[in-house]
């Protein structure tokens, strides 16, 4: 999907001797501007039809909201994981924990 004006979102991963993560910087500017509730809610049928539904903290609250929202609506018990992405952006659950499963 693309969008005149909205970059594809990047990450840079460094990862330690052992494999494990040591330092990332990333750019979700597109998810933050795109991924509104609207364009969610627009969404929905696909939301409601999913087996699962696996959202992150790259997502604006009010489109965490709307996406588990959507779940809610349908009264389709699809499952939500959360995937927290950083520290600062895990505080988001908060806004949606009811909804979550499972986080990552």
């Amino acid at each position: 999907m693309k969008h005149q004006g909205i970059k594809t979102p990047t990450i840079c991963n460094i990862f330690d001797t052992e494999g494990e993560l040591a330092a990332a910087v990333a750019s979700v500017e597109a998810v933050e501007k795109f991924l509104t509730s609207s364009w969610i809610q627009q969404s929905k049928q696909n939301i409601f039809s999913a087996p699962v539904m696996m959202v992150d903290a790259n997502l604006s609250l009010p489109a965490l909201k709307a996406s588990c929202q959507c779940t809610l609506a349908a009264e389709s018990n699809t499952p939500v994981w959360f995937e927290p992405v950083s520290v600062a952006k895990s505080r988001r659950i908060v806004s949606v924990v009811k909804y979550v499963v499972l986080p990552h």
